[in-house]
Formats: structure tokens, C-alpha cells, sequence
């Protein structure tokens, strides 16, 4: 079988495990947090950046998870590599959400760009863990 269908596998099921994950927490958050706010009507956009972070996180995630996989101190270097990768989609998605639960005059401005550039940072990682992975897996 191609390693590329087995790096296509494992991003879908952490992708599966993370969006029943944000099932669960994001409405504990609103519960918890945001119950005397009133709902924006905009608040339904947030899905969005939702998906888009979650596809890019299980996607890198799952491309550092297989690099670390036979190190020695793995948990710590996973973590290492992982977050500065991730940090520029994790901006991206925490002001789209931002901007779509808070529903600002021009709230499309600050939706907007930070998804367009989450999406773009998506495509880019995932087709480049897709591509590398056959040889980090190695023969």
C-alpha cells in the first residue's frame, strides 16, 4: 500500500478524534464563559476557522508525530517541532473566530484575511507532509 494513503488515514482520524473533541468543548465554552453575552448573529461563521485549524493541525501533527515517533524523548521534542510549526495557523484561526463570535461593525476584515491565509497554510503543509512522508516512513 502507499505511504501516502497511510499519512491520508492517520490525518483523518485525528482529524475524526479533534472534531468530536470541538464538538463537545465548544459549547462548554459558551456555557462557561460567554453565558450573559449575547450571540452575535455572525457566530455561526467561527465553523469555519474551526475546520480549517483543525484539518491543518491533524495534518502537521500527524507528519511530527511519525518524525518523532522513534526517538528517545519523544513527548518533548513532538512539542518542540510542533508548536512553532502550528502557530501561525493557530493566529489565524483565533482571530477569524474571534472576529465571527464577537460580530463586529467590520468584522469581515478581520474574518476574512485570517482564514484565506489558514486555508492557504492547509494547502501548503498538508501537500508537503503528504509528499515527504514516504520518506520519513523510509523503506
Amino acid at each position: 500500500m502507499d505511504r501516502s494513503v497511510i499519512f491520508l488515514s492517520k490525518a483523518t482520524a485525528n482529524f475524526l478524534f479533534m472534531a468530536m473533541v470541538e464538538l463537545v468543548a465548544v459549547p462548554l465554552f459558551y456555557f462557561f464563559f460567554m453565558t450573559g453575552q449575547p450571540i452575535s448573529p455572525d457566530a455561526p461563521f467561527a465553523a469555519l476557522p474551526l475546520f480549517a485549524g483543525t484539518v491543518g493541525m491533524a495534518g502537521v501533527g500527524t507528519m511530527l508525530s511519525t518524525i518523532t515517533m522513534k526517538t528517545r524523548s519523544r513527548e518533548v521534542l513532538l512539542a518542540v517541532l510542533f508548536v512553532p510549526l502550528v502557530y501561525p495557523l493557530l493566529y489565524g484561526c483565533v482571530t477569524a473566530t474571534t472576529a465571527a463570535v464577537v460580530g463586529a461593525e467590520l468584522w469581515t476584515d478581520l474574518f476574512v484575511i485570517p482564514l484565506v491565509l489558514v486555508c492557504g497554510y492547509d494547502v501548503i503543509m498538508l501537500a508537503i507532509c503528504w509528499i515527504l512522508y514516504d520518506s520519513v516512513v523510509g523503506p
